[in-house]
């Protein structure tokens, strides 16, 4: 034995058979190949595997001789080899972060080389790391072992080989079964058989079979608590609308009774407007004429006696519009408002409209006028209500006009007929707006209002333009004015389907004479008078004041009275005789014939309901001159 040097290191060394050195070091046994430059280490795995300090190395014919600390050992080359004998890795630890699952090698009381069937370890779902410790019973070149790992479960295939004798996994997630497979291959490339180790990894303990369980249960305690919750708040519920049913039946009984109380109340109301408004027009009737005849009287004889008359007369022409205004609010609130339509000319109602109130707007200083001034509108409506209608606006207009003046504007298309009156008034402030088609409401309220009224004006005409299938519009601006826009059908389909009438021929006869209609009563019924427009021509006057104006700026054929009383009839005959140039005009009497018991001496009484024929042949008789001569001589004779 001597000692060599190799690489830095020291080798005790055996001369053997030809160029073969045997060398050892430390616990490692080599063979050196002499080579012209030194020694090289020749790769022999069948050397065998010695874990004991050699101490000398002797050579025996074919077999080497190795002195250990422990003993003798000999080494017999020329022994057979079996290098594909079968061989199995064994399992040297497994281990669960630090606590020991199986301990092979390193367990407590016998070596396992195996798992046990019988074990299978349970583990918790946790956050720690699983590692497999392995080795290989091959002990030619052990260090050069190599290992092929796989995971039943969590790897899809076998991880590459590796000498490393160690797999660690993390993180693994709930599992019935996990195998852990391991094989081996040698340095002579012999592949091991397959050893496995299976475990479980147990869901977390909120995914557990107990904690489904208690979810189900908590699920059923609640499914439970909110039924039993549901059916309390269902009961009470019913226990509330039952209570609530009753007060709700009692209430409605109450308004059940409130309602017949209030309309009882509405029908005396509007029963009470009726026959309150009926019974004041009689006596406002005979004031009305008794004061006129008092002004016409007083006129020649007593000027400060006309004129207290004539504030009577003023005043009582007031109150009978009131009355009438109050007739007709009850009129339209019980439904016995009657639209009639009927042929007309829209035209000549707005001019007999400027004609009626243009005394009232000089009186004031303004200006009264209408635009188109002679503009034709024929349609069918009723003329009576489009006057009464566009009457209340141009009264109001005037009567909050201070300066400047009204106007009318007419206009048509197809279907429509449309109205504005403009004023240059004080106008309405935006707030007022919303409230002045309300019954009795006026600008300005309360003692120190500044214009008379009652309020029913704006309200009126809203209501019968609503009847009549129209619209109103209002605008106004404080300062400026307000503009008053009504639009009513055309043509009226509710009424008969009218022709043009054809005309008799008395009423041929009769027909362009120029009638003078007078209403001492204020009764602002035109429809009388809207049935001779269609062969005459006929101005309302509204009160014996205006007929008398209306005979001085015009000449008429004949005078038509409507009224109930002959002697306002007659008094209204003798104020037109009054008047230059009608001093034999004759006048009609339009009234009930069984109201009226004499009509002498005036020329005839008709029926408001006679034919249009027999009315036209009683007119063309009054108007006849032969008969205006006759009555001139009877009467000069008479005097």
């Amino acid at each position: 034995n001597e000692a060599l040097a190799l690489d830095g290191k020291s080798y005790l060394l055996l001369q053997e058979v030809g160029e073969t050195l045997w060398a050892v070091r430390g616990r490692e046994l080599f063979l050196l190949e002499r080579t012209p430059t030194g020694y090289r280490r020749q790769a022999r795995p069948d050397l065998p595997l010695v874990d004991l300090h050699i101490t000398h190395i002797a050579s025996d014919g074919p077999y080497v001789w190795l002195a250990t600390e422990d003993g003798l050992l000999r080494y017999d080359p020329t022994a057979p080899k079996r290098y594909d004998a079968a061989y199995r890795p064994l399992f040297r630890r497994v281990m669960r972060g630090s606590r020991l699952l199986f301990g092979g090698a390193h367990g407590q009381g016998r070596l396992e080389v195996a798992q046990r069937p019988e074990s299978k370890p349970m583990l918790a779902f946790a956050r720690e790391e699983l590692r497999f410790e392995v080795a290989a019973p091959s002990f030619n070149a052990p260090e050069r072992i190599e290992y092929q790992y796989l995971l039943d479960g969590f790897d899809r295939d076998w991880s590459a080989w590796t000498t490393e004798a160690v797999r660690t996994y993390t993180n693994l997630p709930e599992r019935a079964l996990y195998t852990f497979r391991v094989r081996a291959r040698n340095v002579h490339g012999i592949v091991s058989e397959e050893a496995q180790f299976a475990l479980r990894v147990l869901p977390p303990w909120y995914r557990s079979i107990w904690a489904y369980a208690v979810y189900v249960l908590l699920v059923v305690v609640s499914l439970w608590a909110l039924t039993a919750y549901r059916v309390r708040t269902h009961r009470n519920e019913l226990s509330r609308e039952r209570m609530m049913g009753r007060q709700l039946t009692r209430i409605n009984e109450e308004l059940a009774s409130s309602n017949e109380r209030l309309a009882e109340a509405d029908t005396l109301k509007t029963s009470l407007l009726q026959n309150v408004s009926h019974e004041l027009r009689t006596p406002l009737t005979a004031m009305l004429g008794s004061a006129e005849l008092l002004t016409m009287h007083l006129g020649k004889h007593d000027p400060d006696g006309e004129s207290l008359a004539t504030s009577i007369l003023s005043s009582t022409e007031r109150l009978a519009g009131t009355v009438q205004d109050m007739m007709d609010v009850a009129n339209l609130q019980a439904g016995d408002f009657v639209v009639d339509p009927d042929d007309v000319d829209v035209g000549r109602v707005l001019a007999r409209l400027v004609e009626v109130h243009q005394d009232a707007a000089q009186q004031k200083g303004l200006y009264l006028q209408r635009f188109p001034a002679h503009l034709d509108v024929p349609a069918v409506l009723d003329a009576s209500v489009l006057e009464r209608i566009v009457g209340h606006v141009v009264s109001n207009a005037i009567k909050f006009t201070d300066e400047g003046g009204v106007s009318l504007t007419l206009d048509s298309d197809a279907e429509h007929v449309y109205v504005r009156v403009t004023d240059t008034g004080s106008g309405m402030p935006p707030e007022r707006l919303g409230h002045v088609q309300e019954a009795f409401t006026q600008q300005s309220s309360g003692h120190a209002r500044s214009h008379e009224g009652v309020g029913l004006g704006l309200y009126i005409v809203a209501a019968m333009t609503e009847r009549m299938g129209g619209q109103l519009h209002i605008e106004s601006e404080v300062g400026r004015g307000t503009t008053v826009s009504v639009s009513v059908p055309r043509f009226d389909r509710r009424g008969r389907t009218r022709e043009q009438p054809r005309l008799s021929a008395v009423s041929a006869i009769a027909r362009g004479v120029r009638l003078l209609c007078v209403q001492p009563d204020e009764q602002r019924d035109t429809a009388f008078a809207d049935r001779l427009r269609k062969w005459a021509e006929v101005y309302v006057a509204p009160s014996l004041r205006t007929a008398v104006s209306a005979a001085r700026l015009a000449p008429y054929d004949a005078v038509l009275v409507q009224t109930t009383q002959p002697a306002r009839a007659l008094a209204v005959q003798k104020a037109i005789r009054a008047v230059p140039g009608y001093e034999h005009i004759r006048c009609i009497l339009i009234a009930e014939t069984d109201r009226v018991e004499t009509a002498a001496p005036l020329f005839a009484v008709l029926d408001p309901d006679t034919s249009s024929d027999t009315v036209a042949s009683t007119i063309a008789r009054a108007t006849d001159p032969l008969a205006l001569l006759h009555t001139a001589d009877v009467s000069e004779a008479e005097a």
